[in-house]
């Protein structure tokens, strides 16, 4: 029991160093640093704490969104105790309603908060009211940005009509007598008539 007590202090300590360094890395936006010492830190068969994944993915949010969810998504595969807390879960959010996200990647995110609802993860209000505004605003960009691509296609078209798929770079030929419309044909032929003296 002694034996198990001092194996038991000595994952604690190790847990503590780590957490603690990893949480440093974070406030210095040394995200390399970071994720080094979590890949040491899950080798020693050790789990990060609820502040520590919190720490991870608030800190990614703003830099790499999609190694921020990458972690949040990591987080089903940890125990209770590193779930993050609803701050960094909003900070996730709320960093993701700058991001240009598709529909995907959406529904991505929506999975995972569901998933870890089931785990037992409580979704605050405040938690669903930023997903539902992530959601919203996501859309609204996607939507904008096909609109600006269709205006910028069709301003195009209008601009550079598409030249002659055969001959794309050819200079068009003079019209021949034969290309002259007819009317404008009669239309010389009287010209030429009056301008001839009475005899």
């Amino acid at each position: 029991e002694v034996e198990y007590e001092a194996e038991e202090a000595a994952r604690w300590q190790a847990t503590l160093g780590y957490d603690t360094a990893i949480q440093q890395a974070c406030v210095a936006s040394d995200l390399p640093r970071a994720m080094g010492s979590l890949q040491q830190m899950m080798g020693d068969g050790l789990h990060p704490s609820s502040a520590t994944m919190g720490e991870l993915i608030a800190a990614h949010a703003s830099q790499r969104f999609d190694k921020a969810y990458k972690l949040l998504a990591h987080t089903l595969e940890l125990p209770e105790s590193s779930m993050p807390p609803e701050t960094a879960v909003i900070r996730f959010l709320t960093a993701g309603r700058e991001q240009p996200l598709s529909e995907e990647m959406v529904q991505a995110i929506g999975a995972v908060l569901s998933s870890l609802h089931e785990r037992g993860y409580i979704l605050t209000q405040a938690m669903k009211d930023e997903y539902k505004a992530l959601r919203a605003e996501a859309q609204e960009r996607r939507e904008a940005a096909a609109e600006m691509e269709r205006m910028r296609l069709e301003f195009q078209g209008v601009k550079s009509p598409p030249a002659s798929p055969s001959s794309p770079a050819a200079p068009q030929p003079e019209p021949q007598e034969d290309d002259v419309p007819r009317w404008k044909q009669m239309l010389a032929q009287k010209t030429q008539a009056a301008a001839q003296p009475e005899p």
